[in-house]
């Protein structure tokens, strides 16, 4: 699957391929998210890029759960 290994296990999948830029982005976006204890799901594209499908474009879709003012205005 275009250089990518899947491992499929009880408390998961864990993907084997080389990192990206854009898996970088995603990360940092994620560790932003996780300290301010926003809840996320990374749906879309970019899951079907992670398994290893070429698109066209390399959009990155999140769905937040509901989250404060404060919380929106520190990110």
């Amino acid at each position: 699957m275009n250089g990518v290994e899947v491992e499929f296990g009880k408390d998961g999948i864990r993907l084997k391929r080389a990192e990206s830029s854009l898996d970088a982005f995603v990360k940092k976006f994620t560790q932003v998210l996780e300290r301010r204890g926003i809840d996320y799901v990374v749906v879309s594209g970019y899951v079907a890029i992670v398994f290893g499908r070429s698109r066209a474009s390399e959009d990155v879709d999140f769905i937040l759960a509901p989250f404060n003012e404060d919380k929106f205005n520190d990110l």
